[in-house]
């Protein structure tokens, strides 16, 4: 399996304004799915309907080759993100006290 084959598989949910990013290596490929869609989906769902998807594209030989899906909300995102600006912020008041 390549990286750009697993995101265009990814890329096959009927979600809203995803974006797919896909890292890693062959065997251990990481894949991020983002979208509105996800905003109040329990966890569960999100990664049965992810899972459901590569084993449709692929079979249980996914299970081999991908690592991990993450599935996140873009307000997840955002929030994650202004959480590393803070504690970066946070880190560098400290390194300069």
């Amino acid at each position: 399996m390549t990286p750009d084959a697993l995101k265009a598989a990814l890329e096959r949910l009927p979600l809203r304004e995803k974006e797919v990013r896909v890292g890693g290596r062959p065997g251990q490929w990481l894949a991020t799915v983002i979208s509105p869609d996800y905003e109040g989906v329990p966890d569960h769902k999100r990664q049965s309907d992810a899972w459901g998807a590569l084993l449709n594209a692929y079979g249980m030989s996914v299970s081999r080759e991908v690592e991990f899906v993450y599935t996140f909300s873009r307000a997840e995102v955002e929030e994650m993100e202004s959480q590393a600006a803070n504690d970066e912020l946070i880190a560098q008041a400290a390194a300069g006290s």
